[in-house]
């Protein structure tokens, strides 16, 4: 790592988890293969991320490629999104016949039981056709970019994992959005350890998060909680996780409770 690359910096509290090893596990966190230093993109690079290595000591990182994965090759044609009748259609940059959609998408679901009950958190690529979280250019038939759109496996996996916390490379950019995304990870680790069977306990706990939000918000937890409703209250409170300010949330966790 270079000298000027972001450093892991928070120290989480022990005793604002539910189980104090939790400041501390390395979550298993699902990672964009070629950020990752593998080459795997379309022309036989990669795209490794700076601070690749402050994570790899903080989080455990699985790389994946939907590409690969879907059984394209190294290297292989270049691919964009291109807005059609039928929705968002991965067709080939130089050669628009051809057209890996169906391909990419069979993958996209066909993994996903793999990962749903595995990992913590994903780092997905920018702007990939795959990857992007809301930064992929989506073009039309005459090559004009007119949107900007979820890559199809991000998509895929955002919306049956709305739980999940996911991010791109580029908002890594400062050690505190590193130090929060870690945070993100392990207290999900630590949500879902007990949500399923200890709801009512993980809603008690983490009073001290979720009765920062809006009223709305915390009636919903808590009615989540009655239920036992718990991928609910996974997805509403890591939202809610969300809207608090960064800095204010790292401050929660690096603070003692005692």
């Amino acid at each position: 790592m270079s000298s000027n690359s972001p450093r892991l910096a928070c120290r989480f509290a022990p005793s604002r988890f539910i189980d104090p090893a939790s400041a501390r596990v390395h979550a298993r966190v699902g990672i964009s293969a070629c950020l990752q230093g593998i080459r795997v993109r379309y022309d036989g690079a990669d795209q490794l991320f700076p601070a690749i290595d402050v994570l790899a000591t903080a989080l455990e990182l699985v790389p994946i490629c939907p590409e690969v994965g879907a059984g394209l090759t190294v290297p292989r044609p270049p691919v964009r999104l291109l807005s059609s009748d039928n929705g968002l259609r991965a067709v080939g940059r130089d050669d628009p016949s051809l057209d890996v959609t169906a391909l990419l998408q069979r993958h996209a679901e066909q993994s996903l039981p793999q990962w749903r009950d595995d990992l913590c958190g994903y780092l997905w690529k920018s702007r990939s056709p795959s990857c992007g979280l809301g930064s992929t250019p989506v073009f039309n038939r005459d090559g004009v970019q007119t949107a900007r759109s979820d890559g199809i496996q991000a998509a895929h996996f955002r919306r049956e994992m709305p739980w999940l916390p996911c991010v791109e490379e580029t908002a890594l950019d400062t050690p505190a959005a590193i130090d929060a995304f870690v945070l993100a990870c392990r207290l999900f680790f630590d949500l879902r350890k007990h949500a399923k069977h200890e709801l009512a306990r993980v809603h008690a706990h983490y009073r001290f998060v979720w009765q920062r939000s809006a009223l709305e918000v915390q009636k919903e937890l808590s009615d989540y909680s009655e239920i036992n409703a718990h991928e609910n209250y996974l997805t509403a409170f890591m939202c809610a996780c969300g809207r608090i300010q960064r800095e204010e949330l790292l401050q929660l966790f690096t603070t003692s409770a005692d």
